[in-house]
């Protein structure tokens, strides 16, 4: 097949299972608890994320080998055998994700980060938001997206312009619905992903330039543009992932400096307030609750005054 080193990493997340399974059975306990935790995630996690990130070549791979028919050899046929394998499980991706988006509707607004279906299916939701009607979809468009570029670039190839005209527009399809939806529960990845997202779009319709047959003066100046919007991209992409991390150690910090700072000898009292209403109760359990720390001096100070 042409997905070797697709596969080679398929092969080597399958081999490190035996070494975390024996790892989890070992007498240290942050060990095994740590090892205990990357075992649920290998149970359907790492091979969501997985397929996520290798559907566009195992797709490719797949459509290429699918349409040459092989020799009579071991190997072609086995490889051949491979091919029509993985393209029944990428044309069968989009509509299995979107049953499996319309069952579980329920949980993947309901369910906690503790919960056995967040951390089996997590992969697919945690990224975006659970509220909103068509955030959930993401993957599912973006699953549909990678599905029609992929059968664009083998299947169009004799083409060229249509082709181009195509995954132009599946780029810009891609735009919309990221700037729109508004999918991603984070403002900065948001942000990040609307921007890149806009700059392929404007890649991919750059690069229609160079369909014509005649060569230029300005073929050079275009390349160029291309090339270094490519990088500015790939920057951007990455100062993202680092504002990211940057507001998530933050966070991370100021709650345990709060923690710190309250004690039980200066917490003088606790009011909750339901909002409201006077008193809580059980049925009340959907308000928002506010809880407000009033805190005082210290107890010396308060005995000293009431002395």
């Amino acid at each position: 097949m042409n997905a070797g080193e697709v596969l080679f990493a398929l092969f080597v997340t399958l081999g490190v299972y035996p070494l975390i399974w024996g790892l989890s059975k070992c007498k240290y306990e942050k060990v095994k608890n740590k090892c205990t935790g990357m075992l649920e995630e290998y149970k359907y996690g790492v091979f969501i994320r997985y397929w996520i990130q290798s559907y566009l070549d195992l797709g490719m791979a797949s459509a290429i080998q699918i349409v040459y028919l092989p020799s009579t050899h071991f190997v072609p046929i086995l490889a051949y055998v491979l091919a029509c394998v993985f393209g029944v499980l990428v044309l069968g991706t989009p509509p299995l994700v979107l049953m499996f988006l319309r069952k579980h509707s329920t949980e993947i607004k309901t369910s906690s980060e503790d919960s056995y279906f967040y951390k089996a299916y997590g992969s697919f939701f945690y990224e975006f938001k659970t509220e909103g009607s068509f955030a959930k979809y993401t993957y599912l468009v973006f699953f549909c997206k990678r599905l029609a570029f992929g059968l664009s670039l083998v299947f169009l190839k004799d083409l060229p312009i249509f082709q181009g005209f195509v995954n132009s527009l599946l780029m810009l399809g891609y735009f919309l619905f990221t700037v729109i939806v508004k999918p991603h529960s984070e403002t900065i990845t948001q942000v990040v992903n609307s921007v890149v997202e806009l700059g392929v779009t404007l890649v991919f319709s750059g690069t229609a330039y160079f369909l014509q047959a005649e060569v230029t003066e300005h073929d050079e100046l275009i390349e160029g543009i291309i090339f270094y919007a490519v990088m500015g991209l790939v920057l951007v992409q990455s100062l993202g992932s680092v504002l990211s991390f940057g507001v998530a150690a933050y966070k991370f910090l100021k709650e345990k400096c709060s923690r710190n700072k309250v004690s039980p000898n200066n917490v003088d009292e606790v009011v909750v307030l339901n909002a409201g209403h006077d008193e809580f109760s059980p049925g009340n359990q959907d308000e928002e609750l506010t809880v407000l720390s009033f805190f005082v001096k210290s107890k010396d100070a308060t005995d000293d005054g009431n002395k």
